[in-house]
């Protein structure tokens, strides 16, 4: 009795599926299906395919160099190089004729850098700070007393060259009347973990 009953479902599956192809090919056959009507217009239309055609093939192509782009920048081979952690220096500032030792600390991925440096020994975080194979750049920002009730912002900007565990800066001073010449120092990195 199961048996009849299995053999009968098998049969009514295989009907169906015989039907369900027998319509398709129906339909295929049919010139106003919308493949055949697609074609056939496409064959009374050159001009339309080929820009049909070069379409697809931009389209296509957009997305293979996008794919392979994204592809190529999981396995880059660029590194950061090791700048993270704590760098000191001594800095003389020539409008106070005297030496400071500022202390730098440096953290971030890929190219952002992000952290602290201090300037006449008071922290400033940094801001826009970028690593680029041996170039680093960044920005602190201070407040500078002009008058009894006024002050002004004041941008020091920090561009080094990073050489092992030195790295060589020029800091120029924008909106201050201090000093308009770079001040030139060299930092030293005291260890490789951040703080």
């Amino acid at each position: 009795m199961v048996n009849h009953s299995y053999q009968q479902k098998k049969t009514q599956r295989i009907y169906l599926n015989l039907r369900i192809y027998k319509n398709y090919q129906a339909a295929m056959s049919e010139p106003n299906n919308p493949v055949n009507m697609f074609y056939s217009r496409l064959k009374k239309h050159p001009v339309v395919a080929a820009l049909t055609l070069l379409g697809s093939i931009v389209i296509a192509l957009s997305a293979f160099t996008n794919a392979a782009k994204n592809i190529v920048s999981l396995v880059s081979l660029e590194t950061r190089p090791s700048i993270n952690g704590q760098w000191t220096s001594k800095v003389s500032y020539p409008w106070m004729n005297r030496q400071f030792t500022e202390t730098f600390y440096f953290s971030g991925d890929g190219a952002d850098l992000i952290g602290s440096a201090t300037f006449l020994r008071h922290n400033r975080a940094i801001i826009e700070g970028n690593v680029k194979d041996t170039s680093i750049q960044f920005i602190t920002l201070r407040e500078e007393i002009v008058g009894p009730e006024s002050s002004r912002q004041v941008k020091n900007v920090y561009h080094g060259r990073l050489n092992g565990n030195t790295i060589t800066f020029k800091l120029l001073i924008n909106g201050s009347n201090v000093t308009p010449q770079p001040i030139e120092f060299t930092a030293h990195q005291l260890d490789s973990a951040h703080p």
